[in-house]
């Protein structure tokens, strides 16, 4: 869930796609130098190579999955615009990605967004 208000950081994936599928909430996702809202039932495919991020500007918590495929280099994503720790990843945000069973290039996981 990403909470009311925050913003995940910019990020680019050279070799990786990601699909993000709203479930509840609202989001307003930046894929290059497009920005669209997306509601609940709602998706947005981002290309490899394309810079992106998520916001949530509602009142409520946004919940979304996200499924990438293809591959990442590092257990880093390739971060453009940080709002980090120390380094770390992005502030609040904790990467539960589990690789999927189906395809050795593929992972599918959730990102939770937990209070500072």
């Amino acid at each position: 869930m990403v909470k009311p208000g925050a913003t995940l950081s910019l990020q680019k994936h050279h070799r990786r796609s990601e699909h993000w599928v709203v479930v509840s909430g609202a989001a307003v996702v930046t894929n290059g130098e497009q920005q669209v809202f997306v509601r609940g039932n709602e998706s947005a495919y981002i290309s490899a190579g394309v810079a992106h991020r998520l916001a949530n500007p509602g009142v409520i918590g946004c919940v979304m999955i996200e499924v990438q495929s293809g591959v990442q280099p590092s257990s880093m994503p390739a971060t453009v615009e940080s709002a980090t720790r120390d380094g770390g990843w992005p502030l609040g945000l904790v990467d539960t990605t589990i690789p999927s069973s189906a395809c050795r290039e593929a992972t599918v996981g959730l990102r939770q967004i937990e209070p500072v």
